[in-house]
């Protein structure tokens, strides 16, 4: 989650997987910690910021293991200690309505309207309302961040996102498409479909995710409330040139966007229960959840997880990002293994997580940077519009280029070739176009699998 998300409000799209640069068998797994941490460090290599990660994985066995870069330290990054697991939140919250929806409580059919607070005014196209179910699979055609979002403190910036501003927010906001129409990933759904939950439930989100969830997961250092319990031993995010960077707080009503925290080890018992190691009293909502509501080639979003159909066995995943963590879950009920990932910084190491839940997933190659020169930096200096109301952004100091998407925090591009950058703090390149006459009109982001175009603004 960046002010995206991933909550995040998301890294640029998603993730990305690149050139394969490890390849065991198409079902090997490691064997115990040590060679998962061989894994974890070879996959460092491909990296240029300081960065420790902790993994953990499942699977016949389950272990932990942590790795960093040459330089780096993380003593409070261990499996026992608290983490910001960001936007995978989301994929919680949709757990919490499957089981809601299990029990009768929940029509993911019925208008989100019907179930927010008389009186309110609420965003619409034409005659086709939002469902329930187009918020849990981003389909809503809410844009990703509220329009009005403008945190006074960057550093702890959903701190005052409360439910007024929230209803505040959907008041003011014009729908780009009709809901239904295609798959936006969306915080601001995902904050609202917190707090309709918990006002469905007569209750709060947060209590409803100790009494619904955790408690029957047997989930017992994890917490959607604001900050971490007293005593708690908390994991240091940092930012990519390694500066402390300090955790940030949601209100409970709309922390399912990004806001539970939990440990290391609490986040791979759920990542067993998810992938079937681990079965339980909400059995019966986990296979609900992980139903496709907005299906797409290769996949699709089930009831908040990232769907991809995999060749031996379908994966599902989501990640999350804050200002000093970024973490990912991943699982694969086909295959039985799972894995859950802390990186203590923006970094994004997604590629690896599902490399070991589905080996055949490539991961992220090193890339060589180049220096092009100061023109032609500022040849891309710039906005380019990906959608309506987001936006990148280009700057540059001196030989230096920088990009922030509209929400999100900046990033260090690097040129591999002319009009050919990429990003080391996740896997994203962008190819930029020109026109006849040789001026750069825009820009093709490739991450995720995907290619999406953005256009030069004015």
């Amino acid at each position: 989650m960046k002010p995206d998300a991933a909550m995040t409000p998301s890294r640029f799209l998603l993730l990305s997987l690149a050139a394969l640069a490890l390849a065991p068998s198409a079902n090997a797994q490691p064997a115990d910690a040590a060679a998962l941490e061989k894994l974890l460090a070879a996959r460092l290599e491909a990296e240029g910021s300081p960065t420790c990660v902790l993994a953990g994985f499942a699977g016949e066995r389950h272990f932990f293991a942590k790795a960093c870069t040459p330089g780096a330290s993380a003593p409070t990054l261990v499996p026992e200690a608290w983490v910001e697991i960001g936007s995978v939140s989301k994929a919680l919250t949709g757990l919490l309505a499957a089981q809601m929806a299990g029990k009768g409580e929940l029509d993911i059919e019925a208008a989100a309207a019907s179930l927010a607070p008389p009186g309110a005014k609420l965003p619409s196209r034409g005659e086709s309302p939002i469902l329930v179910r187009h918020l849990l699979s981003h389909a809503s055609g809410l844009p990703r961040m509220p329009a009005d979002f403008k945190p006074t403190d960057m550093a702890n910036p959903y701190a005052t996102y409360g439910r007024e501003a929230l209803y505040a927010s959907l008041a003011a906001t014009s729908l780009a498409r009709a809901p239904g129409e295609a798959i936006d990933y969306s915080n601001l759904g995902f904050m609202w479909l917190s707090e309709l939950l918990g006002r469905k439930a007569g209750s709060s989100y947060d209590r409803l995710m100790a009494e619904r969830l955790f408690a029957p997961l047997d989930l017992k250092d994890i917490s959607a409330r604001a900050g971490s319990p007293a005593g708690a031993k908390l994991a240091q995010g940092h930012d990519l040139a390694r500066k402390p960077v300090p955790p940030w707080d949601l209100p409970p009503e709309v922390a399912g966007v990004g806001g539970i925290r939990a440990t290391s080890v609490e986040m791979l018992k759920l990542a067993e229960s998810m992938a079937g190691l681990r079965p339980g009293p909400l059995d019966g909502a986990i296979a609900r959840s992980l139903g496709v509501l907005k299906a797409r080639p290769g996949g699709g979003i089930a009831w908040g997880w990232v769907v991809m159909e995999r060749p031996g066995g379908t994966v599902y995943w989501h990640n999350g990002g804050t200002g000093g963590m970024h973490t990912m879950l991943a699982f694969s009920p086909d295959r039985r293994r799972a894995a859950w990932m802390v990186v203590d910084n923006p970094l994004s190491l997604d590629d690896l997580a599902l490399h070991l839940v589905d080996p055949s997933i490539p991961v992220k190659k090193k890339r060589e940077a180049i220096d092009l020169g100061e023109a032609a930096l500022e040849e891309v200096v710039g906005r380019y519009e990906i959608a309506p109301g987001f936006a990148i952004a280009f700057t540059r100091e001196g030989t230096r280029l920088y990009t922030q998407a509209t929400g999100q925090p900046r990033f260090e591009a690097f040129a591999e070739a002319k009009d050919r950058f990429f990003l080391r703090a996740f896997d994203a390149q962008m190819h930029f176009r020109r026109d006849e006459a040789g001026r750069i009109t825009g820009f093709v982001l490739r991450q995720g699998g995907r290619e999406t175009p953005a256009r030069r603004l004015p």
